[in-house]
């Protein structure tokens, strides 16, 4: 006896005088129900001249037992073994009754399986067809505290490829990124592809591989890893907006959001992209320290990283002007360059009437902090002495009292009448001395110097009198305080 071993089938050959008996049993070690392509084959074969014949054909195993003569078991042994070779890496697929539909085999070649109505295999067919994609995991790049971005290369085979990263602190992964490239056509040969992660841990190691999926099947690439950068291990990055002009910058990925936030860390090798947008009345005029120019900004994290943002008032003169008087009268300090430049455009807007925007004055938490709990005749002595320098006279103090409690006027109404009645010596001189020493504050705070807080404004002109070595006293120590 002659025994023939295959991966899914085995048989039985018997040499009976010039007459060879055969048993073929099929189990379920390979494809379920159906018959195999190499079993197709052998069976063609061996129906073309039977003696006795008996077939159980059902879902785990079939059974055929035939007498044949010995010239065909040269044809029948070829035919196993082309079978062997042929199913060396195939890939099936079934129907709703667990059939066997398709082989598609790792040379190219897909095979294709027609039933009958009683379940026998009525065609086979042999061609060429798309195969599983080939996938190679790569290094990881772009590797921060709470980020990297995943790369691998992905050739799709003849059929459309979606491809995805996972990734995990295991190799189990349990995360998933769909890759930027996704999906590649079936034309695809070698490209790159990538997915960018955030939210990790730092100080951590991650596993991670590239998996391609096709209508032939999944290849999943090999696993990588990378460890994150240490924890802290950040650089601070700070965005300082000056001129005379006002505007926000904002930042991607998000942070700076300057205004009201003006400096945020990130992870080294970070590229934070700043943009500059000027408000009404304002022009951007641009950029200073880690950046130049007057186009994007894209500051790389490789240390720690100053950037400035230029704007220049574009308004009027006048409403310009006419803002520092209403802030050295009604708060007594010089104007922040931003809040001149608001102001301003706000005066513009309102046709050049300061009467349009002294009222949003009273409504300021400055205004609360500087003025409240004070009663009406403190009030109006306040203004006199932080606008002229002096107390208001008996006269002038009784009137703006009773005009107040009628409610004929507001603080902000007798500020500018105080303001606007400063027309001769010395008073009128003292007016000149304290917006010429306030605008040559905002001036260096606009090209740079630190504001600092609104006591320290107020005491820049607090001693500036009609006295001309007054004026000269408070640019040195503006000079002193603003000084590299």
């Amino acid at each position: 006896m002659v025994k023939l071993q295959r991966t899914r089938a085995f048989g039985h050959v018997v040499l009976m005088a010039c007459r060879v008996y055969v048993d073929v049993e099929h189990q379920r070690g390979g494809p379920r129900g159906a018959t195999p392509a190499g079993d197709a084959m052998v069976v063609s074969a061996m129906k073309a001249r039977p003696s006795t014949a008996t077939i159980a054909n059902g879902r785990s195993v079939w059974r055929l037992r035939l007498s044949l003569p010995v010239a065909w078991l040269a044809a029948i042994v070829a035919g196993v073994a082309a079978s062997t070779v042929l199913a060396a890496s195939v890939t099936y697929t079934y129907d709703t009754l667990d059939r066997v539909i398709r082989a598609a085999h790792s040379d190219g070649t897909v095979i294709t399986y027609t039933y009958g109505a009683t379940g026998n295999i009525l065609s086979r067919s042999v061609g060429t067809g798309s195969a599983l994609p080939t996938v190679t995991t790569g290094a990881a790049s772009a590797v921060a505290s709470a980020g990297a971005t995943l790369n691998g290369t992905v050739s799709s085979n003849g059929a459309s490829t979606t491809v995805i990263f996972q990734f995990g602190s295991t190799t189990s992964y349990g995360n998933g990124a769909a890759a930027t490239q996704s999906p590649l056509p079936a034309g695809a040969a070698g490209t790159t592809v990538s997915a960018a992660i955030t939210g990790l841990m730092c100080n951590a190691t991650y596993h991670f591989r590239a998996v391609g999926v096709n209508s032939v099947g999944r290849t999943n690439g090999a696993n990588a890893s990378f460890t994150t950068a240490a924890c802290g291990a950040v650089m601070p990055l700070t965005v300082t907006r000056t001129g005379s002009g006002i505007g926000t910058v904002t930042s991607n990925p998000p942070g700076i959001a300057c205004g009201a936030d003006c400096s945020e860390p990130y992870a080294p090798g970070t590229t934070v992209i700043l943009t500059a947008a000027p408000l009404a009345g304002s022009a951007f005029s641009g950029w200073g320290g880690a950046c130049t120019g007057t186009g994007g900004c894209a500051v790389s994290m490789s240390g720690t990283r100053n950037v400035t943002a230029i704007f220049a008032y574009t308004g009027s003169a006048y409403s310009f002007d006419y803002v520092q008087k209403a802030f050295v009268a009604y708060y007594g300090r010089p104007a922040d360059p931003g809040g001149q430049a608001y102001w301003a455009g706000r005066m513009d807007t309102e046709g050049q009437s300061l009467n349009a925007i002294i009222g949003a004055f009273g409504f300021s938490d400055e205004f609360t902090r500087r003025y409240g709990g004070l009663t009406n005749t403190q009030l109006v002595t306040r203004i006199y002495q932080q606008t002229l320098g002096r107390d208001p006279d008996t006269g002038g103090l009784n009137w703006y009292v009773n005009e107040l409690v009628a409610g004929r006027r507001t603080l902000q109404t007798i500020t500018l009448d105080v303001l606007n009645g400063a027309t001769t010596p010395p008073d009128s001189t003292v007016v000149a001395n304290k917006l010429g020493v306030a605008a040559y504050y905002s001036a260096k705070v606009a090209a740079g110097c630190v504001y600092g807080t609104e006591q320290d404004g107020v005491n820049i002109i607090s001693g500036v009198t009609a006295i001309s070595a007054t004026v000269t006293a408070a640019k040195a120590a503006i000079d002193s305080r603003c000084a590299p």
